[in-house]
């Protein structure tokens, strides 16, 4: 973590993660529905990945946010036999790493003691099979308003108002599990 210069401040983190006894999906070749989605634990899983973050000095009180991270997930042990009454498990697919690519951008407006203004994009591009149902290549916008209506020594009170996923986008890896649409929240806040 650094800065480059009096303008930017960057960060870069690299990680390595490892997980034994994993819980994975086991993959079958026939049997009942009920039998297609099996999670147990088995095997192990390891995660490598670097995440970049920079953003500017503000001017005029406005500052700019990138972020991008990238992560390769890998598994090592196929799945064992499954217990019964379950079917034996097929093989695990030839292809066991999966690469997930993440990317934020923001523009943040900041009065000092006053007004906060920000709107954020989102976007993670996972590495899933088109015929899933997903669909995940669309960017989630957020908007986030906090303004301070009273303050002393002892207590800090606000007013905020977010919006999330502004434009009702589409952003899901399961059909059977969409994200919301456009949905907001709002109120008072009082710290002290």
């Amino acid at each position: 973590e650094s800065s480059v210069t009096e303008y930017v401040w960057a960060k870069t983190t690299a990680f390595y993660h490892e997980l034994d006894n994993a819980i994975q999906k086991a993959y079958y070749e026939s049997g009942p529905p009920l039998y297609n989605d099996l999670f147990i634990n088995y095997g192990k899983i390891r995660r490598k990945g670097i995440e970049l973050e920079a953003e500017t000095a503000p001017f005029n009180n406005v500052s700019l946010k990138a972020g991008f991270l990238y992560v390769r997930t890998t598994s090592g042990a196929p799945p064992p036999a499954a217990p019964a009454p379950f079917p034996a498990p097929a093989p695990a697919p030839s292809n066991d790493a999966i690469d997930l690519y993440a990317y934020n951008i923001g523009i943040k407006y900041e009065e000092k003691n006053s007004l906060t203004a920000g709107l954020f994009g989102h976007l993670t591009w996972w590495d899933e099979l088109e015929d899933s149902g997903a669909i995940y290549k669309n960017i989630i916008w957020d908007i986030n308003i906090r303004k301070k209506i009273f303050s002393t020594e002892m207590t800090n009170t606000e007013l905020f108002f977010t919006a999330h996923n502004i434009f009702s986008a589409s952003y899901y890896t399961m059909a059977d599990f969409k994200n919301p649409q456009r949905w907001v929240e709002g109120g008072a806040r009082v710290t002290f």
